[in-house]
């Protein structure tokens, strides 16, 4: 619950900074999901038997990834 609150507010912000191509403030931005996103994952076992829970789980992943991925493809960065 805590990391789709902090989805939410991560997409209202991003968002209109995407939209006014504002691509390294939304990139800041996003660095509100980091700690909640490492929580989760330390905290949170997403693929559970249970096929409902599993579902609304990776479906938040996905939507995070979503987001992430409209500020740019992280994995095509690299350092010079």
């Amino acid at each position: 619950k805590k990391l789709f609150a902090v989805l939410l507010s991560a997409r209202d912000e991003v968002e209109p900074l995407l939209r006014r191509q504002e691509y390294e403030k939304a990139l800041v931005a996003m660095l509100q999901v980091k700690e909640p996103l490492d929580r989760f994952f330390d905290d949170v076992m997403v693929m559970t038997d249970d096929a409902a829970l599993r579902a609304n789980r990776l479906n938040l992943l996905t939507s995070l990834g979503e987001l992430i991925l409209q500020v740019g493809d992280i994995s095509r960065m690299h350092r010079e």
